[in-house]
């Protein structure tokens, strides 16, 4: 079943990824291949999902942001560009 939803190669965002259902979502996208970018508010949180992610294999950035404001988004995707471009 993995072959069919291979996400090898592939990167996706998680918002609320520090814990609950984001941080189950970011840990089944890299157990199907994915590198996840990781944002939440609370940096504690992101860094033991991103430990997640790591064990499966796939690269992780986190950042801290609050969805809920515009100007930290425009910050934050900036931020994430890099780590995108270096995949």
């Amino acid at each position: 079943m993995k072959d069919f939803f291979s996400l090898e190669g592939k990167t996706a965002l998680v918002t609320g990824a520090g814990r609950g259902l984001g941080r189950k979502m970011a840990e089944g996208l890299a157990e199907y291949g994915a590198d996840v970018i990781l944002w939440s508010r609370t940096e504690s949180e992101l860094k033991e999902t991103a430990l997640i992610v790591e064990s499966k294999g796939k690269k992780a950035f986190y950042q801290t942001v609050d969805v809920s404001k515009v100007s930290e988004i425009e910050k934050a995707v900036k931020k994430t560009e890099g780590f995108c471009s270096g995949i």
